[in-house]
């Protein structure tokens, strides 16, 4: 997976946190409505960044 700026928006795809050490959270939808439309939780798993 390619290095991803969590402080940028990329294709409708908004950095939400990181309120588990070892993931991160995305979430896709219209955030000025507050809807959410999918939820992307990443893992790291036993590798480097």
């Amino acid at each position: 997976m390619a290095r991803i700026d969590k402080s940028e928006v990329t294709r409708g795809i908004f950095y939400r946190g990181s309120d588990v050490e070892c993931q991160l959270l995305y979430v896709m939808g219209d955030m000025e409505a507050d809807i959410r439309t999918h939820h992307i939780h990443i893992v790291k798993w036993n590798g480097t960044e």
